[in-house]
């Protein structure tokens, strides 16, 4: 209960420093091409209402009385936190090195492997989920993707 109120009120925290910080990226109009501070802000909106509701929730589970779970932390759950923390690493400095798509490819693969997904459906799903981000954001909204230094 304590973790869903701090997590509610990081998460809500951090998308207003979002959101703000957003500012730095606009230009003005109404398309994402014309003003990209408009998906950074959208995702940060959207982040607030989760984070919201979060904390909401956790403050009302509060003051029914309801008894907290018992701690479930262990070095299983421990090593996977840190496996998921360094395959993030890994996907920004693969994106600074060799561009989106191949780290894309990487990282929608690895994250199911990590939560205990079969490679069948890793693969299933990380083929069309970075061909899907690459149509929608290069092709439909015109987005500059990265190409990294090795290709750039």
């Amino acid at each position: 209960m304590i973790k869903d109120i701090v997590t509610g009120v990081v998460a809500a925290g951090l998308s207003i420093f979002a959101y703000i910080s957003a500012s730095s990226f606009e230009k003005g109009g109404v398309s994402l091409a014309q003003n990209p501070a408009l998906y950074p802000r959208i995702l940060a909106g959207v982040v607030f209402c989760f984070g919201l509701t979060l904390l909401l929730q956790a403050v009302l589970k509060s003051r029914k009385g309801e008894k907290k779970p018992p701690a479930y932390g262990n070095k299983e759950a421990l090593g996977r936190v840190g496996k998921i923390l360094s395959v993030l690493i890994g996907y920004a400095f693969g994106i600074y090195l060799v561009g989106f798509i191949v780290p894309t490819l990487a990282f929608t693969c690895v994250m199911p492997l990590i939560s205990g997904s079969r490679l069948k459906t890793a693969l299933l799903v990380s083929l069309p989920l970075t061909a899907s981000l690459y149509v929608v954001f290069f092709i439909f909204f015109k987005v500059p993707i990265p190409h990294g230094i090795v290709f750039g």
